[in-house]
């Protein structure tokens, strides 16, 4: 499916590897609210990308969305495309690793951050499949652990309060739609997701 044309929104693909060998690629957007998609924009947008996966954490005690995978989950490189139907991508390193120390979930076992918009519907509602954490992060039911949660939602409201700092803003794209709707909130969910393909 080709790439839709979303005016002031680019697409930024966020590959890694987890610890048993598998790779995970993150799907996120962002629309520019003032300036251009330049370079100096999209490495300012790399460069909190960074912070939200590796670190350092933002205000209130918050980890990087890596902190409880094994120290051996790393991400390797965001590929950013801005949607506007002719500029190539641009691929940027994107150094974090896991500092979590006890041994592996299973791979499809993913945590799951919802996006949430100010409009109904499934066009405006998104999610991404975190990599497979530590068995720590888990509880004896086998839920998310509520101070994993914790943290990562205060790190996720840093992160979408930074971007307003560098003039970018979060979004839900609909590529049926072909519009960007701004993420109100990005919340870690108290349960797992299975993702089939992340299976070894």
């Amino acid at each position: 499916m080709p790439l839709p044309v979303i005016s002031a929104t680019c697409r930024a693909a966020v590959r890694g590897q987890m610890t048993n060998g598998q790779t995970f690629v993150n799907v996120l957007h962002f629309k520019k609210t003032s300036g251009s998609i330049d370079a100096a924009a999209i490495t300012a947008l790399n460069t909190e990308l960074t912070k939200l996966y590796g670190g350092a954490a933002y205000s209130g005690g918050a980890v990087p969305m890596l902190n409880n995978c094994p120290a051996a989950t790393q991400t390797l490189d965001v590929t950013y495309t801005p949607l506007d139907g002719s500029s190539a991508s641009t691929v940027l390193a994107l150094a974090a690793t896991g500092s979590g120390t006890t041994d592996l979930l299973p791979g499809e076992t993913c945590p799951i951050i919802t996006l949430r918009t100010a409009i109904r519907g499934r066009s405006y509602r998104g999610r991404v499949y975190l990599p497979a954490q530590h068995d720590t992060s888990q509880t004896s039911s086998g839920g998310v652990a509520t101070g994993v949660i914790v943290a990562y939602n205060l790190q996720l409201a840093g992160f979408l309060a930074a971007l307003t700092g560098i003039n970018w803003q979060w979004v839900v794209a609909s590529y049926l739609l072909s519009q960007a709707t701004p993420v109100t909130a990005a919340l870690l969910r108290n349960y797992y997701a299975a993702q089939r393909r992340r299976r070894n």
